[in-house]
């Protein structure tokens, strides 16, 4: 966290969620690195709304001695998120993908519900991507749940459906976060 409104991402192993790039990366063998930066833009003084902004490039780490521009793909995105005094709250987001040489690019959009029990938040998210190159919607959905350890760390599982045209998959996600605030 590099202010309270911003912050700078390193990821392993992570990128959209688009069926077209995860089954792309498999079939070449990539572990995508991204490096990235979230900023709130604007917050209502209540805290009831927020509205940010965030940007990830992302790499293969297997090409990153041999450097290749059509094997990089960035995202950038507007998120917003609304929150109820009851813990829960909904965000959504909508974004712009460019997927180097061979991906080319996609809009996207999402929607979840998120509800805090304790240190434990359950979520499920619905998100689309529309494949500008052969004009086709991509969707998915995913739930799951996250636990906070304290207020630096967390661990997240969660399952995700796609569906591309007649493809269709379900993965299975656990990830760890570490939050090095100032």
């Amino acid at each position: 966290q590099l202010t309270p409104a911003s912050e700078l991402r390193v990821m392993l192993n992570y990128e959209p969620q688009s069926l077209k790039f995860i089954l792309h990366d498999f079939v070449k063998g990539y572990d995508p690195i991204s490096i990235g930066f979230k900023r709130r833009i604007a917050r209502t003084p209540d805290c009831f709304a927020d509205m940010g902004f965030g940007a990830n490039v992302f790499y293969p780490m297997q090409k990153i001695k041999d450097f290749d521009f059509n094997t990089m793909y960035f995202d950038s995105y507007l998120l917003f998120e609304h929150n109820a005094p009851s813990g829960s709250y909904i965000n959504y987001s909508l974004g712009y993908i460019y997927g180097g040489g061979e991906m080319k690019s996609m809009a996207q959009w999402s929607f979840a519900g998120n509800l805090y029990v304790g240190k434990i938040l359950i979520f499920a998210e619905y998100f689309g991507y529309y494949q500008f190159i052969d004009q086709k919607i991509e969707t998915g959905f995913d739930a799951g749940i996250i636990y906070e350890f304290n207020g630096n760390m967390q661990v997240d599982l969660s399952v995700i459906y796609n569906q591309y045209g007649i493809d269709r998959a379900v993965f299975f996600a656990l990830g760890y976060s570490i939050c090095i605030g100032k």
